[in-house]
């Protein structure tokens, strides 16, 4: 039961299926917090794991009051990051993903990120290093735009404003009532199960750049994304941008993106120039396209959308 006397700060929200064990690392990050447990919540949201998460958060986690357990069935992660942000009660709901542990003063610089910018953000995104599981390939540890596949960004050291695109769900944070104006993430787009659908954290985005809101990147909020060594070979990458040219389609189907403050996809030559050092570079930019002309051709019909 959440103890509605004292109303967190900041609700962070944690969606999971079936990764117990890294979830395990998340969770452990976030009661390292530098910020008192009272300011923030944890909300893990738990879509219909097969693997005893529950018994994870209810026994492991029980002695820590703002650690919560949410169970949501309807596989999706949009699905479930919006279960997670309607329970929440704190007035910034924070998402991170749960192979990514928080430096210690991660929900600090939230915080601090929403209450002293100007003009205020209505969305923040931080830096994300890499944990790598065994060291990568050259052809990928010389690629920053392959590693942004990836959710690996490093913007600098200052704080800034930022593109709707810049801004990735592992970790983010928003202003809870704009998540309700927006209506949160749109369920057409983002994983479900194994299919690496996306693009619902910059459909989010483009809706509060629209609505006159700032976004901002800021260094101090940061987090070590863990990478599998099954993300390091080249049919991943082929069908991580796959599934991107699929949801891109999909965005543009559902509202008037092209009307809105974001910045143009790069251009086929630009993207295998960007890609150079990966073995088949034209494989990454060919399978953006391929995913582009399927999805123009799944979605063709009005409101028949990725399910």
């Amino acid at each position: 039961m959440m103890d509605d006397s004292a109303s967190p700060i900041v609700s962070v929200v944690v969606c999971t299926y079936n990764r117990k064990k890294i979830l395990d690392d998340c969770l452990n990050s976030l009661t390292r917090q530098s910020c008192p447990d009272s300011k923030f919540e944890v909300l893990v949201v738990d879509n219909g794991s097969t693997d005893y998460t529950n018994l994870l958060v209810q026994s492991k986690y029980r002695q820590f009051q703002n650690i919560h357990y949410l169970h949501e069935p309807v596989i999706g992660l949009s699905q479930a990051r919006n279960t997670g942000w309607r329970q929440a009660r704190g007035q910034y709901v924070a998402f991170i993903d749960d192979d990514a542990q928080a430096d210690m003063d991660w929900v600090e610089s939230i915080i601090h990120c929403f209450e002293s910018l100007s003009p205020r953000p209505g969305a923040i995104g931080g830096k994300t290093d890499a944990k790598w599981e065994e060291e990568p390939p050259k052809w990928l540890a010389d690629s920053v735009e392959l590693q942004r596949s990836l959710s690996i960004r490093d913007g600098g050291d200052v704080v800034m404003r930022c593109m709707p695109q810049d801004i990735w769900g592992v970790n983010c944070a928003y202003m809870k009532k704009l998540l309700e104006e927006m209506g949160g993430f749109d369920t057409r787009l983002g994983r479900v199960g194994n299919a690496l659908f996306s693009s619902e954290e910059k459909l989010l985005n483009l809706k509060i750049a629209a609505a006159g809101y700032h976004l901002y990147y800021t260094p101090q909020m940061c987090v070590q994304h863990f990478i599998p060594k099954s993300r390091l070979t080249r049919w991943w990458f082929i069908k991580r941008q796959f599934f991107y040219g699929m949801s891109d389609t999909c965005m543009s189907k559902i509202g008037p993106v092209s009307a809105l403050p974001h910045r143009p996809g790069k251009p086929f030559i630009q993207r295998m120039i960007l890609c150079w050092p990966f073995p088949s570079r034209y494989a990454i930019s060919a399978a953006t396209l391929a995913g582009r002309i399927y999805g123009k051709w799944r979605y063709r019909k009005e409101g028949t959308y990725i399910t």
